[in-house]
């Protein structure tokens, strides 16, 4: 599994990933620019707020299927 994840000055956040079978994307932002923060007011991360959901969702998308490997580059 590879991923990225990234944050824009606390107002959007994103995830990028993909292993041998998906790749995904999840992006999460306010519609005004202010910070992301979480119901008791802590600023959200990248990883906290689409790494989170992007990771949620691999597993769950991932759970039944068998592990592949990337192939040899080259």
């Amino acid at each position: 599994m590879t991923r990225k994840t990234e944050i824009k000055d606390n107002c959007l956040t994103w995830m990028v990933g993909y292993t041998p079978q998906i790749s995904t994307a999840v992006w999460v932002g306010s519609n005004d620019n202010s910070a992301l923060k979480d119901s008791g007011g802590t600023v959200l991360t990248g990883k906290s707020a689409a790494g989170k959901a992007w990771q949620t969702f691999m597993n769950d998308y991932l759970k039944d299927k068998p592990v592949e490997q990337f192939p040899p580059w080259g």
